[in-house]
């Protein structure tokens, strides 16, 4: 057995041994429950009381690895998700936030807690260091890391915990969700319908001319003239009683109908004049280009009428900008659209590679910004932490795509290693630490803190869970997204991500998430004012 202890002994191979035991941990069938990654801090957890250790650094690696791809993935939709949270993400990271507040304030009170105690307590349940930074600083020296080392591993398990059990309590098949919203994302951003020319203000006009905005808003892909099919072209005309197929979102419809005509149920089928396939863009000589620049109809007789990045499928605007590993639905006569798909791509190994150059530059930035302190008033401070910085990175490099050279996105099946190898880089080293001194922290300070910190955790997360199920009326996914952004809790969007396959929850997460470090910051240095320490 000396080579399996010189193997624990050995960070790499504790590392992976905990990893490797962990998921199989979590693979076990409790019912229909499985642990999925918990498991891995169980281990953890069992390691670190055993007295094997992980380095720390491992753990912050962890990290940032992880938030930084939930913001890569979210990125692109988290202006829309915000908008359509109609404030529903303010509320819940306030509700969340002040009620384990003030539940931790009633404790202080009934079991006679001192204030370096409860804000440990109280950061640890919300499983956020920048919260004890915050407290630490507060009090002057490290002693709510102690009550914070008890509340962590429940904090942590807990809201794990949660966002896999209460969707069998609430009998909601989440994967069943995310498919309808994936559908519902699919089939409402973007329409087809075929509309027949009765505006006499556009007849014997050119598309240019009558339509000047319609590379922003719409596509006209084909027309039926006369029955004969044909791809439309900027300075051609239109006629009444044309048919002309139309791609668009689906807000732009109705406007379509007053602008057009009204729609016919009659389909323009392809022709020897006008064909449409799928091009998946890999060629530098796209990668980069704002479909406008290109001017693609001009130079290579085409129209792009829609493009699909990763899930999500959308109509581009002229100052769309093509990513390596785009799918783009591109229509013209046989031969212009033959010799662009070999043009844009001629390159196919490309979609695969990541640029490492760019991906760790971002990185480097995302820790800086973590690490900026933010003066506020009345002598307190906060910063984002390894946590929020690369998260505020990752949204706004994934929402803009790239600056300059250095690209944001990454192939899909790298962003997701990255961040699941992040998430049990994480899971293993916070469970080792934690399990280092559990039990004697255990015996030192007794039940209570552990009562007071499961509390804690537990409260926010009921009382959040029944305002926005049964008040809000919002769905189960975004529901527990949200939970994890204002619990503050990587790893349980981690598992509950990994267990659906779906990024909804990241949207609601990202959505919540820098809200709630302000306020629990916040909230941890006010309860750790008045400590005689």
């Amino acid at each position: 057995m000396a080579i399996v202890d010189e193997a624990l002994r050995n960070p790499v191979g504790l590392l992976f041994i905990v990893i490797a035991l962990g998921l199989l941990v979590g693979r076990i069938p409790l019912g229909n429950f499985r642990m999925g990654g918990s498991g891995v801090l169980l281990v953890g957890l069992f390691f670190g009381h055993m007295g094997y250790l992980l380095p720390k650094a491992l753990q912050t690696l962890g990290v940032v690895l992880f938030v930084y791809s939930v913001g890569l993935r979210a990125g692109p939709y988290i202006l829309e998700s915000l908008k359509k949270s109609s404030g529903h993400f303010v509320i819940l990271a306030v509700l969340i936030v002040s009620s384990a507040g003030g539940l931790a304030l009633l404790l202080r009170h009934v079991f006679n807690l001192p204030p370096h105690i409860i804000s440990g307590l109280y950061a640890g349940a919300m499983t956020s260091t920048p919260a004890l930074a915050a407290a630490m600083e507060a009090v002057g020296d490290a002693a709510p890391s102690v009550s914070y080392g008890v509340a962590y591993p429940f904090g942590i398990l807990g809201v794990i915990l949660f966002v896999q059990i209460i969707p069998y309590v609430l009998r909601v098949d989440l994967k069943a969700e995310a498919q309808k919203y994936q559908d519902r994302a699919r089939g409402a951003r973007v329409l087809r319908h075929t509309f027949k020319i009765s505006n006499a203000n556009l007849a014997g006009r050119s598309i240019a001319e009558s339509l000047p905005f319609a590379k922003d808003r719409f596509r006209i892909v084909r027309i039926m003239r006369e029955g004969r099919v044909i791809t439309p072209s900027s300075d051609m005309s239109l006629r009444l009683d044309d048919l002309v197929l139309v791609v668009s979102d689906a807000q732009v419809m109705d406007e379509l109908r007053i602008l057009l005509g009204e729609t016919v149920d009659q389909e323009i089928p392809e022709s020897e004049e006008a064909k449409s396939d799928w091009v998946v863009i890999s060629s530098k000589a796209m990668i980069g280009k704002k479909i406008g620049l290109l001017e693609v109809s001009e130079l290579h007789g085409i129209i792009i009428s829609r493009v699909r990045r990763e899930s999500i499928e959308f109509t581009p605007k002229s100052n769309y900008v093509f990513e390596s590993g785009d799918a783009i639905r591109v229509s013209g006569t046989p031969a212009d659209v033959e010799r662009f798909t070999h043009i844009a791509g001629r390159d196919p190994g490309i979609i695969h590679e990541t640029d490492i150059l760019s991906f760790a530059l971002w990185l480097a930035v995302a820790v800086v910004v973590g690490l900026v302190k933010i003066p506020l008033p009345g002598g307190l401070s906060l910063s984002f932490g390894v946590a929020g910085g690369p998260l505020v990175v990752g949204l706004v490099v994934g929402y803009f795509g790239r600056f300059g050279k250095l690209v944001a996105r990454m192939p899909q099946a790298a962003n997701l290693i990255v961040g699941e190898l992040g998430l049990y880089l994480f899971l293993a080293v916070a469970g080792c630490a934690a399990g280092e001194h559990f039990v004697e922290i255990l015996r030192e300070n007794g039940l209570v803190l552990i009562f007071c910190g499961v509390l804690i955790t537990v409260f926010p997360i009921l009382v959040s869970l029944v305002i926005a199920r049964f008040f809000l009326k919002m769905d189960l996914l975004t529901i527990l997204g949200m939970v994890c952004g204002g619990m503050t809790s990587t790893p349980a969007l981690g598992v509950l991500t990994t267990n659906v396959k779906s990024d909804l929850p990241s949207l609601a997460y990202t959505g919540i998430y820098p809200l709630a470090v302000l306020l629990t910051t916040l909230a941890a240095q006010l309860l750790a004012m008045g400590s005689s320490r």
